[in-house]
């Protein structure tokens, strides 16, 4: 038992490497930006600007002075110890969709 899992997590570790170098791999520079008033940006430091102007334009600011109190919440029972059963999280892990997205982004 001992030896078929380490020898799953090792499969699991490659497979995990592999597609983390898979989305990585392949991304050269950020070409040059045409900006909405016909501006051609081609500096990366004006790259990131322009991003960040984008990027932040879509983001509203968090209200937090009006924050909830989560002070008074009761709790039916504490957790206080979590077991974790090797053969479980293996059974799970190998049963993950490595092809499949985690899901919509909301």
């Amino acid at each position: 038992m001992k030896n078929i899992l380490l020898k799953e997590t090792r499969k699991i570790q490659r497979l995990s490497i592999e597609y983390v170098n898979g989305k990585i791999k392949g991304r050269g520079a950020i070409p040059d930006l045409k900006m909405e008033n016909g501006s051609v940006v081609n500096q990366d430091t004006e790259k990131a600007d322009a991003f960040n102007s984008i990027f932040s334009s879509v983001f509203t600011m968090e209200d937090t002075l009006h924050l909830p109190d989560i002070s008074c919440r009761s709790f039916r029972k504490e957790l206080a110890d979590v077991t974790f059963i090797t053969a479980d999280v293996l059974k799970h892990l190998l049963n993950l969709k490595t092809d499949k997205s985690p899901g919509e982004v909301k």
